[in-house]
């Protein structure tokens, strides 16, 4: 525990057993430390923080080299010194002139007992902020996170704050944050912004418990405040306008859209489809858990006009439905730049791709379909607890029927016609339990 030393105290300091030390910390200069060796030794240790790094610095031995009054002196300059930003090494009266240069011999560390090389510390010889962006994407998120999370926490940390990529780590402070997270909420992106902001305190919470900095400055920070739930149902008019524009776009950004109208499955789930998750003997759609948001696997019944639309599709060589160009392997995820092309040719506008999902929801209790239905094919956790887990009947027959009536409703829409005519099922699906 630290106390006001007195020099009373530091003669009267008892020797350590050998292979032990003794240290006695100076309450009155918080930082100042005298240690005691096995062999009676006694000298000034200060310790002070520089651009987030802790520097413990030996002033020197007491009393041959300095007293009590002096070590606090020095240790206080240091102290000083390291707040404004300068390694107190540095400075010239800081140098004993005992031989050795005691004070200059002294070690950095990261945290007691962690010793670096005792180079002077500059801006320049601080980790920048991109320097330790790779290496938390590439320790931590490679690691930890599927590949996806990598990908997108990765794009976040580079995309909102790339303007502190030469920035020494250490010297991004909470003001900064603070404010930076605001640009993106003032920039029309509050969603954008809650995600950065999660991926931000990630970053710096693992830098600190991995010693880059000492200070984590996303501590104290108010998370963004959520948007209130969206509500937007599109109305017949826009129903109608984005049909028509699926029809005129065609493939693949127009057969997207029909798909996402028709299904009302997430938008990347959509973009994701493989053709090896088409079951055309069972007339399925098989979305496997890993590509779901819930990770439970979800079964869409192919309707006749889903079969048809499938079964035009062109072959580009790729095991998905849409690859972002032919013969690769990996799904188009442009979807700031497909909304915008939607938007151009539906005149739309206030909605998101989102909104076709609730929409359809709306529309089938709209249609009479039970509430149970519509989770089960838009693959809502509705049950908690044992129903949950008991309850794995995957509807096929009744999700089937429902397609089939929200399908007919949207060609009804198309055609502005009043009648509403059901093409039935030919056909029993077996009975399909929950991977």
């Amino acid at each position: 525990m630290a106390k006001d030393l007195t020099d009373l105290d530091i003669r009267k300091a008892k020797t350590p057993a050998p292979g032990e030390r003794l240290e006695l910390k100076d309450a009155a200069l918080p930082g100042l430390i005298l240690r005691v060796t096995p062999q009676g030794q006694k000298h000034f240790y200060v310790r002070c923080s520089l651009y987030g790094r802790y520097l413990k610095l030996k002033l020197g031995a007491y009393p041959k080299e300095l007293t009590l009054a002096q070590a606090r002196a020095k240790a206080g300059l240091a102290k000083a010194l390291a707040k404004e930003g300068t390694d107190p090494r540095s400075e010239p009266s800081f140098r004993t002139t005992t031989p050795g240069n005691a004070f200059l011999a002294g070690k950095v560390h990261s945290h007691p007992g962690a010793g670096l090389a005792a180079t002077l510390i500059t801006p320049d010889t601080l980790e920048t902020y991109s320097e330790a962006v790779e290496k938390f994407l590439l320790e931590h998120c490679a690691r930890k996170n599927k590949p996806s999370t990598a990908a997108e926490t990765g794009r976040l940390l580079k995309t909102y704050f790339k303007g502190w990529n030469k920035r020494p780590l250490a010297t991004i402070t909470k003001k900064e944050i603070i404010e930076r997270i605001n640009e993106i909420i003032r920039g029309g992106a509050p969603s954008s912004a809650r995600h950065a902001d999660t991926a931000l305190r990630t970053f710096f919470t693992w830098c600190t418990a991995n010693d880059i900095i000492t200070a984590n400055p996303t501590t104290g920070t108010s998370k963004p405040a959520r948007d209130k739930d969206r509500d937007r149902v599109l109305n017949t008019a826009e129903l109608r306008a984005l049909c028509k524009t699926a029809r005129d776009l065609r493939y693949p950004y127009g057969t997207y859209l029909e798909l996402l109208l028709l299904t009302g499955q997430r938008r990347g789930e959509v973009a994701g489809m493989r053709h090896s998750e088409i079951d055309y003997t069972e007339n399925l759609w098989k979305i496997p858990k890993e590509r779901t948001k819930n990770k439970t696997a979800n079964y869409i019944p192919l309707t006749p006009r889903l079969r048809a639309i499938l079964k035009s599709l062109p072959d580009t060589g790729s095991d998905h439905l849409f690859p972002p160009n032919p013969f690769t392997e990996r799904p188009f995820t442009t979807f700031s730049h497909i909304k915008k092309v939607i938007d151009r040719h539906s005149g739309i506008t206030g909605w998101r791709i989102h909104d076709i999902r609730r929409t359809v929801s709306t529309n089938l209790g709209f249609l009479g379909i039970q509430q149970k239905i519509i989770n089960k094919l838009l693959n809502h956790h509705a049950l908690t607890g044992a129903p949950k887990v008991y309850q794995l009947y995957e509807y096929l027959n009744e999700k089937d029927d429902a397609l089939r009536m929200w399908h007919a409703h949207l060609k009804k829409l198309t055609k502005n016609s009043t009648d509403i005519t059901i093409t039935r099922r030919r056909r029993q699906y077996p009975t399909v339990a929950a991977d």
